[in-house]
């Protein structure tokens, strides 16, 4: 079983968020919800039921993540969502693109690496077709390089890359709807996160780009005017309620005697708090499996 797939058989409570979001599918009342908590408050648990439910219901979809590791720009946010609901809806960013970024450049690539690299040393193959053997290697390396020639600003390349994209994606969006997801916003560079709010979600907001969605899931809550919260639904996470921990020892197929009563002290240890239920659980089964062992021993 996949990571996804436990996350969505062990999903328990958020029932009013859940039956609100498809409220909100179904009337477009709001184009905009945040979605807050703690971390471990199961804010991802609950965006990935959401983007099930899209492929249940069949609705076009695309999300973009920020992690330790990867953070996207303006730039990468629009191509993500381009290359999600298919590069041929967006040819006109596509072109501006292309024009505006030089693939014809040459780059100079100095990778410096400390302690000695063997690489195959020692090697005996018999029988066998090698490929390419390396010592250091770069992958999923995407440079751009704004052309210098053009005399076009960034931030004057920046509204026009962004007019372009919202106007293909307001064309893809009249003929079919459209959700959008982003996790872990509270990690957006400051200048990306005024661009989402001051432009993507402008355009949203104001009904500029129709039939769409978008959904941003954080630790805290965006700092937005009148216009956008009027605009947004604003949901806040918190603990889960003994019942929810009774049903999600069910779902982790726990066998006890009381379950009731284990349910009460997982609560009392947890708070309701989403990831320390599921780590008291997983202690729980790792005590049972050790003591197993011994008895087997």
């Amino acid at each position: 079983m996949t990571p996804l797939d436990r996350r969505l058989t062990e999903f328990v409570d958020r029932t009013a968020q859940m039956k609100r979001f498809c409220q909100i599918l179904e009337n477009r009342a709001k184009p905009i919800i945040f979605v807050s908590g703690d971390g471990g408050s199961g804010k991802s648990s609950l965006l990935a039921r959401m983007i099930h439910e899209c492929s249940l219901q069949k609705i076009a979809k695309t999300r973009i993540e920020w992690t330790e590791t990867r953070n996207p720009d303006y730039l990468a946010i629009m191509r993500g969502v381009r290359d999600d609901l298919g590069a041929g809806h967006f040819s006109s960013f596509t072109s501006l693109v292309n024009a505006y970024y030089d693939d014809r450049v040459k780059l100079d690539l100095s990778v410096n690496s400390t302690g000695n690299i063997k690489v195959a040393a020692g090697a005996n193959f018999e029988g066998s077709t090698v490929g390419q053997i390396s010592g250091v290697v770069v992958r999923d390396c995407m440079i751009v390089v704004p052309r210098r020639d053009l005399g076009v600003s960034e931030n004057e390349r920046m509204l026009r890359l962004t007019s372009t994209f919202l106007s293909d994606l307001a064309v893809l969006t009249s003929a079919t709807p459209v959700v959008t997801f982003f996790d872990a916003v509270e990690k957006m560079e400051d200048e990306t996160r005024k661009w989402m709010w001051g432009e993507f979600m402008a355009a949203v907001r104001d009904n500029r780009i129709p039939n769409i969605i978008c959904v941003h899931c954080g630790r805290t809550k965006p700092d937005v005017d009148r216009d956008t919260r009027l605009a947004m639904e604003d949901t806040e996470l918190g603990p889960l309620g003994l019942a929810d921990i009774e049903e999600y020892l069910q779902k982790r197929n726990v066998v006890c005697s009381a379950p009731r009563e284990m349910a009460t002290l997982i609560l009392a240890y947890s708070k309701g708090h989403p990831i320390d239920v599921a780590s008291a659980v997983d202690m729980f089964e790792q005590t049972q499996e050790n003591l197993a062992q011994k008895s087997d021993g």
